[in-house]
């Protein structure tokens, strides 16, 4: 989750979008030198490429619990017990929400 100072804004930005650096190619099979840059704009927002957010998106579809993926193709089993807790199916695959998540 964002830190509340806004005075660390910046810091913020630069150290998710280094994280971010390192961690997309490793998603896409590619190497560091082979992907586009992560920027960060004037206002401390952090820049990604589609592909970059594609990336993003399909990991969190893999990671989260079924009840959150609204794509097609990825079912919602209806005994789930979101947001009380993650149900068998769930945890068997190794799907959670983050740990700072409010529903955990």
């Amino acid at each position: 989750m964002m830190p509340d100072n806004t005075g660390n804004r910046a810091a913020h930005a630069q150290g998710t979008a280094a994280h971010l650096a390192q961690l997309l190619p490793r998603l896409a099979g590619e190497s560091p030198e082979d992907m586009n840059p992560i920027g960060i704009s004037e206002h401390q927002q952090i820049l990604l490429d589609p592909e970059h957010a594609w990336l993003l998106y399909v990991a969190a579809l893999r990671s989260l619990p079924h009840c959150f993926a609204i794509a097609d193709g990825f079912p919602v089993d209806p005994s789930c017990k979101m947001p009380d807790g993650i149900c068998h199916r769930c945890a068997a695959e190794g799907r959670c929400l983050p740990p700072d998540h409010p529903l955990r």
